[in-house]
Formats: C-alpha cells, structure tokens, sequence
C-alpha cells in the first residue's frame, strides 16, 4: 500500500494517534516495514492477539508528493485477514 501525500503534513512522534487492528490474527508478530520515499522509517507489527504496535519516531514532515508506503515481508501469513489500520498526520495550520 502506498499513500501519496497531498499536501504538507506532518507524522507525529511515535506514530501518535496510529491504531491497527487484524480480525484474524497472524500466527506469530508480523512485521510491515513503513517507507517514506523507499526509505525504512519504521516497523508496523500485527501480534498474534491481533493488535498492532509502531516502532519509535520523531516528528517527521512530509511534503506533496512524498510517499508512504507499507511493504509486507516476502512471507506470507496465511492465518491473517481482516487488517484495519487508520494513520494520523497534522496539518500544516495545527503543526
């Protein structure tokens, strides 16, 4: 998945607002890299009881045309399904 930003926005530390959830969840934590413009910024998680989890980040701004993306390992899941996520930028008037 990739989200093209189109306008500035920022990221807010450590995800801030970031939720996740997996109806079904993984057999073991499975990890999601975030890149912003091919470049890994982070680790998104599924856990096993199906919540997620963020690694560590500081505020990070982001200009139009910059993209996030989320990049799934070369294995598959097969137990996993359902994934709901919802991330958080500020604008530019709230940064």
């Amino acid at each position: 998945m990739t989200f093209v930003v189109p306008r500035e926005l920022y990221i807010r530390n450590n995800w801030g607002g970031f939720i996740g959830f997996a109806d079904t969840p993984p057999a073991a934590p499975y990890p999601i890299k975030v890149l912003i413009n091919d470049v890994e910024k982070g680790t998104f998680t599924v856990d096993p009881n199906g919540t997620t989890s963020m690694s560590s980040l500081t505020r990070t701004k982001l200009v139009p045309g910059d993209r996030v993306s989320l990049l799934t390992p070369a294995y598959v899941d097969a137990t996993m399904a359902d994934l709901s996520l919802t991330l958080v930028f500020d604008r530019q008037e709230l940064a």
